[in-house]
Parts: C-alpha cells; structure tokens; sequence
C-alpha cells in the first residue's frame, strides 16, 4: 500500500494541517489590525478593502481547520489549503522581486516580526506540496487504536519539530540582523 494513501497517514496529515491552520487563523482573529496593517505593507491591494480580505483569509483558515478534520469531506480542504499557501507565496514572491524584503509575512503572531524571504517561501512550497499528498484518497482499512494513537504522538511531533524550525529561522534572522553594519 502507498504510504501517503494509508488511513493513518492520511489522519495525520489531516490533523497537523488543521492544527496549522486554526493557529493561523487564531493569531488573524486575535488581532485583525496587525493581519491588516501586514497585508498593507505588500502594496498589492487598496488600502480600503485589505480590512475585508484580512477577515476573509481568517475565515478560510478558520473553515480549513475544520474541513480537515470532518471525515467525507473528500479533497477539497487540502487542496484549498494548498491553493491558499501558493496565494500566499505568490504575494510574498512578488513584494520580494519588488523590494519589499523586511515586512512582515503576517504568518505569524502580531509583533513576531518574521520577514518575508525564500526561506518562507521554501516552506510554504513544501506545506503546499504535503496538503496535496493529504488530498489523496485513503486506502480503505479499518483504523485501530494503535493507529489513532500513532498518527496523535506523530501529529504532536510534527507540531512540535514545525515550532522547532521556525524558532532557528528566527534565530537565524536574529544573528544575520546583529553582524548587519551600521
């Protein structure tokens, strides 16, 4: 049996995608000003509308989150998932090639002030590239304890290696900001 398409996988790719996205969304509904203030600084959209967007990609990912999670709801929340992060890296590829390389990606947390750069867009690619594998259709067998329990450690794990490598990216950009001349 193909590895993506076992039920397990599948439930655990599901799972950190909806993780992803319902902390996204959290840090968007949590603070709609700094998402607003975020997507303003691209210059890709009149000022006047970037409040409505900013609410809207909110309720994407909000709805994302849950779509992943609800069992028959065929590809489509992975493959929407997908399309968003290429949405995204697309806006982030086009403020770098226009010089707008120090605002924040609105990725994050207000105030984490992780620049965009293709570093993020690199990870963007890849997550893009994993929810299309989550939108395969899943073998059919059973799922037993052992599996919802494997596929629960390997979500956390997954969780917990994303916050890992995004906590040395940041400490990278740290590093590359502190030897910057003056």
């Amino acid at each position: 049996m193909d590895l993506l398409r076992d039920p397990a996988v599948q439930l655990l790719l599901h799972g950190f995608f909806a993780v992803l996205f319902a902390r996204s969304a959290v840090h968007k509904w949590r603070d709609p000003a700094a998402f607003q203030a975020a997507l303003d600084a691209y210059e890709m959209l009149p000022r006047g509308v970037t409040r409505g967007v900013s609410l809207g990609f909110a309720g994407v990912e909000s709805a994302l989150a849950l779509g992943l999670l609800v069992p028959g709801m065929g590809p489509w929340p992975a493959l929407v998932g997908a399309g968003l992060l290429i949405l995204y890296t697309g806006a982030m590829a086009v403020a770098w090639l226009r010089g707008l390389r120090e605002i924040d990606c609105g990725c994050g947390p207000p105030g984490a002030g992780r620049p965009i750069g293709p570093d993020l867009m690199l990870r963007n690619a890849v997550l893009a590239g994993a929810l299309i594998a989550a939108a395969a259709p899943a073998a059919v067998r059973p799922l037993g304890f052992v599996d919802g329990v494997s596929a629960l450690a390997a979500g956390f794990a997954l969780v917990a290696l994303q916050e890992a490598i995004e906590s040395g990216l940041r400490q990278l950009r740290s590093m590359r900001a502190w030897r910057r001349p003056v």
